[in-house]
């Protein structure tokens, strides 16, 4: 667990910083589809727009390098931080058991949705009818699923810290 928090923590300092300023950078704007927590199909269109040629190409690159990587490093830090927490519950009900697979859901709309928007981008100006639909869709579902994984995360750190507390003080 602390390996995969080094990680995301070093990630969130060095790497993602780097990463938005570079994107701002060669689209030409600091919109994105995949840090809008929602967009229409008619902002993606609007985005692919004002991107022009060149941002389309660097943003389908990033979309499959560093953006490979990132939901690798976020999915880990939540799956195995909440498995971590539920294993040090006193009596967890059932069905938190399955609570590691949110943030693994969330890992592979991120995917999807990458995949998505790079066919439009690759494609724009033509289009593959409901692509933008389907990929604004996928978008807002990654966000709730990654969101409800960190809220899942805190929830469950909060309640191991709690339990632990409780017992340190009764014994």
């Amino acid at each position: 667990m602390i390996l995969t928090l080094a990680v995301m923590v070093l990630f969130m300092i060095t790497v993602l910083p780097n990463q938005a300023a570079s994107a701002e950078h060669t689209t030409g704007s600091h919109q994105s589809p995949d840090t809008s927590f929602f967009y229409s199909p008619g902002d993606l269109l609007q985005m692919a727009d004002e991107y022009g040629e060149k941002g389309r190409e660097a943003y389908i690159r990033s979309r499959w390098t560093f953006d490979l990587l990132f939901p690798l490093v976020y999915v880990s830090f939540m799956a195995v931080g909440i498995s971590w927490f539920i294993q040090h519950l006193n009596y967890p009900p059932d069905w938190v058991g399955y609570a590691n697979l949110l943030p693994i859901l969330g890992g592979l709309f991120d995917y999807l949705e990458n995949s998505g928007t790079s066919l439009l981008m690759s494609l724009y100006p033509d289009l593959v009818p409901g692509l933008p639909l389907f990929t604004s869709i996928i978008s807002a579902t990654k966000w709730l699923l990654v969101g409800g994984s960190f809220l899942i995360y805190f929830i469950l750190a909060f309640v191991a810290l709690y339990q632990w507390i409780r017992d340190l003080i009764e014994n």
